[in-house]
């Protein structure tokens, strides 16, 4: 519930998580063996974590570690390659009885849920993924402000004829 992709979270290192202010900070991603750049220059960025985030983390934070100790790791204690966590994945699914979808539908999933909740720019900040690319894949899920800003202008203009008949 991060918003992160998955060669993202792969690419965790501990220094990357400020468990006290509920923070994470993407500086680099895991892909093909190799750690390198995020995806896009505003990839980089700062996350908000979710109090159950955090929870998690604290709960899986070994009790000692280095700075650059992945935070997820295979049973080897190396980070794991996105491509084949696939594997796992795809057997959980099942498992649960949940149609078959690619890992990268949770960062979708958490997108389309965020821009309900929150708008487009918070989701742009979270995620890093830039406002065209919002609107171009995901304008349905988006709040139609027209509408929106409408009825609070309603609401406010009703909530004002008991203050203006007070004069």
């Amino acid at each position: 519930t991060t918003g992160l992709r998955p060669s993202e979270a792969s690419g965790l290192w501990w220094q990357h998580i400020d468990l006290a202010r509920g923070l994470l900070y993407v500086r680099q991603a895991y892909h093909l063996r190799g750690y390198g750049p995020p995806k896009t220059r505003s990839a980089r960025r700062t996350v908000e974590l979710l109090p159950e985030t955090v929870a998690v983390l604290r709960a899986i934070q070994p009790l000692h570690l280095t700075p650059e100790m992945p935070v997820f790791t295979s049973t080897t204690g190396a980070p794991i390659e996105p491509k084949s966590f696939s594997v796992h994945w795809d057997a959980a699914l099942r498992a649960l009885g949940l149609r078959a979808r690619g890992l990268y539908t949770t960062k979708d999933t958490f997108v389309s849920i965020a821009l309900r909740v929150r708008g487009p720019l918070w989701v742009e900040q979270q995620t890093g993924v830039a406002y065209a690319t919002l609107k171009k894949h995901y304008a349905k899920w988006m709040p139609d402000g027209s509408r929106s800003e409408l009825r609070r202008l309603a609401a406010a203009f009703d909530a004002g004829d008991n203050e203006v008949g007070a004069d």
